[in-house]
C-alpha cells in the first residue's frame, strides 16, 4: 500500500500487538520514524527487528500514576517534535450478570481512557512544536453507537475517549493540531480472541490498519468501519425505541440482577 504519510515522526501506543503493531509496521515501511510504545519488552523488540532504523521501542505502563511524566522525560532524549500521535492502547473486560465489580470499571477506564489522557499530556508540547499541522488519532469503537449488553465498562470507556477527542479537537485546532477519532468494528486481534459471542463482519488487523492510514492521510475527523456494521448501528441509534425495547434485549445474557 502506498501512503501520503512519509517522513513523519509518529508515536504509537499499544504498538506491541494488534492494530497498533500493524500500524507501526506499515508506517515505518512508508518512510516514517516510529516510536513504538507498549508494556511488553519482548514483543516490542521483535517489532523493532522488522525495521531497526525506523522503529524505536519504548516500554512504559501508560496506566501508571506517573506515566505522563515518565513518558515526557523519555521523549526528551528521542525527539523535539511529533507529527502524529496514535492512541491505540486499550483493553476489554465484560460485565457478567451477577458481578458488578467497580474494580473492573476502574481497570477498563484506566486502560482505554487514562492511558490516552497520560499520552496526550506528555505529547502536547511536542505536537505543538511540529513544523506543520500535527495530528492526534484515537481508537474508539463502534460499540459507542448504542448500548450493548455486558459492555457497560468497555463501551463507557470508549465513549469517554470519543468525547475527550471531540472536545480536544475544538481547542487543538487553535494550536495547529487536527484530531481524528477511529471507530472500528470487530478486528481479529489478541484482544478479541477471548470473545465468546458472534462477531459479525470481522476484519483482519491488516485491513483495519490500511483504512486507518488512509483516513489519517485525508485528515478525517471520524473514521468508522466496516460500513456493513456501521450502518445498522447508526440506524439503531436513530431508532432507539426499536433498539432498546426489541433488538438489544434479545442480545443480553442477564437473567437476574
Amino acid at each position: 500500500m502506498t501512503t501520503a504519510i512519509t517522513g513523519k515522526t509518529i508515536l504509537i501506543t499499544g504498538a506491541s500487538s494488534g492494530i497498533g503493531r500493524e500500524l507501526a509496521i506499515r508506517l515505518a515501511r512508508a518512510g516514517n520514524y516510529i516510536i513504538a510504545l507498549g508494556r511488553n519488552t519482548d514483543r516490542l523488540q521483535r517489532l523493532q527487528q522488522v525495521d531497526p532504523a525506523r522503529l524505536t521501542p519504548l516500554v512504559i505502563d501508560l496506566g501508571a500514576e506517573d506515566a505522563a511524566e515518565t513518558l515526557k522525560q523519555a521523549l526528551r532524549s528521542m525527539t523535539d517534535q511529533l507529527d502524529i500521535v496514535l492512541l491505540s492502547a486499550g483493553c476489554c473486560e465484560y460485565v457478567d450478570d451477577s458481578h458488578w465489580d467497580p474494580a473492573l470499571f476502574r481497570r477498563v477506564m484506566n486502560g482505554n481512557f487514562f492511558t490516552a489522557v497520560n499520552t496526550i499530556s506528555a505529547c502536547l508540547p511536542l505536537l505543538k512544536a511540529a513544523s506543520g499541522r500535527s495530528q492526534i488519532v484515537g481508537l474508539s469503537s463502534l460499540s459507542t453507537s448504542v448500548g450493548f449488553p455486558r459492555a457497560e465498562a468497555y463501551g463507557s470507556s470508549k465513549a469517554a475517549l470519543h468525547y475527550l477527542l471531540d472536545s480536544l479537537r475544538v481547542d487543538a485546532s487553535q494550536w495547529g493540531i487536527d484530531v481524528t477519532v477511529v471507530s472500528p468494528g470487530f478486528i481479529r486481534t489478541p484482544m478479541t480472541a477471548g470473545n465468546d459471542f458472534p462477531m459479525p463482519f470481522m476484519m483482519e488487523s491488516q485491513q483495519a490498519a490500511e483504512k486507518i492510514i488512509q483516513g489519517i492521510s485525508q485528515r478525517k475527523r471520524h473514521i468508522a468501519f466496516p460500513f456493513r456494521l456501521w450502518f445498522p448501528l447508526w440506524l439503531a441509534a436513530k431508532l432507539p425505541l426499536i433498539w432498546y425495547r426489541w433488538l438489544g434485549p434479545k442480545l443480553t445474557r442477564v437473567n437476574d440482577i
